[in-house]
């Protein structure tokens, strides 16, 4: 068993052993049980199989939603975990291969389904020779530890894809996490099929956040002032808004906006995240949310035009 082993470090150097099997060609271990439990479960309302890659950086997955509509990017730094290691390999020109992993999300949701609150470690391992995926859930408390093999899948042949030119976009903003789940709640109230995103300015010149819909039930709409300084946790900040007098105007499916409110509970459960938002003219809006202090998802959606509703 792996109960005991409770060397706290992270494996940076490519000349470095595992720690569990000298086998294994990915090992990671963190105490954020929580935030990578809601990463999986949110993840599983959208996708299917994924691709995990794991380098010398970290843990990545580059994916799209079911209906291909939606773009996911997942960084986790290995810095931040406990212990993380990865074989150190490279090509004919020096590049670093790293590690590929095909697997179903909605059966590694269920095995971190079964995370409890008192329990405080949780370890991934993966050995080549086998086809499968092992985690780990430790209670120490209890001195108890569950482990589970998951088969792994056939690779979908998707070459991994980037999110690029977060730096052209003219408008972005953060909000709290709450407070857009509290949005997407109220709109999933009134049945919105579409809702549509808009940056203005109100009569005194102060920046505006605007959400709006019409459906069976009402015409209706949510607006927040914001600030260009972050001293409100609790407001609308702009980091960047459009020059002059320009506003963004864009109009989304519901559906793909609403599948990702369970992003908003990834982060730590002492509360106060944010979701950072990019918006730019006929461009998919960009969600990023944090991961505890592992990293970040990113979301992209693609706009929508009026025969799609």
């Amino acid at each position: 068993m792996i109960l005991g082993k409770q060397l706290i470090y992270s494996i940076m150097d490519p000349h470095a052993i595992p720690v569990y099997d000298s086998g294994n060609v990915v090992e990671l271990r963190t105490t954020q049980l929580r935030p990578f439990k809601n990463l999986f479960d949110a993840l599983k309302e959208n996708i299917d199989d994924i691709s995990i890659y794991f380098n010398s950086q970290g843990m990545q997955i580059y994916t799209m939603d079911r209906s291909q509509s939606a773009s996911i990017e997942v960084s986790l730094e290995a810095d931040k975990f406990d212990h993380f290691y990865c074989l150190h390999r490279t090509d004919e020109e020096g590049n670093e291969l790293g590690t590929r992993i095909d697997i179903s999300v909605p059966n590694v949701n269920k095995v971190l389904k079964t995370i409890t609150n008192d329990d405080d470690l949780l370890i991934w391992t993966f050995n080549p020779q086998h086809e499968y995926l092992c985690i780990y859930i430790t209670n120490n408390t209890k001195l108890e530890q569950s482990c589970y093999r998951i088969k792994l899948q056939n690779p979908n042949n998707v070459d991994p894809t980037v999110m690029e030119g977060l730096d052209k976009y003219s408008c972005v903003l953060t909000m709290p996490t709450s407070d857009y789940n509290q949005i997407a709640k109220r709109f999933k109230s009134m049945n919105a099929i579409y809702v549509t995103i808009e940056y203005s300015r109100n009569h005194e010149g102060e920046p505006t956040l605007s959400f709006s819909s019409n459906t069976d039930v009402a015409e209706f709409s949510t607006s927040r002032n914001a600030s260009t300084s972050d001293e409100n946790p609790n407001s609308v900040v702009f980091s960047r808004i459009p020059e002059g007098s320009s506003c963004y105007c864009d109009r989304f499916s519901f559906s793909h906006l609403y599948n990702f409110t369970k992003c908003a509970n990834i982060g730590s459960k002492n509360g106060g995240q944010i979701v950072r938002v990019y918006l730019n003219e006929e461009q998919p809006a960009v969600l990023i949310f944090n991961i505890g202090s592992l990293g970040e998802i990113k979301i992209s959606v693609a706009p929508i035009t009026e025969e799609e509703i």
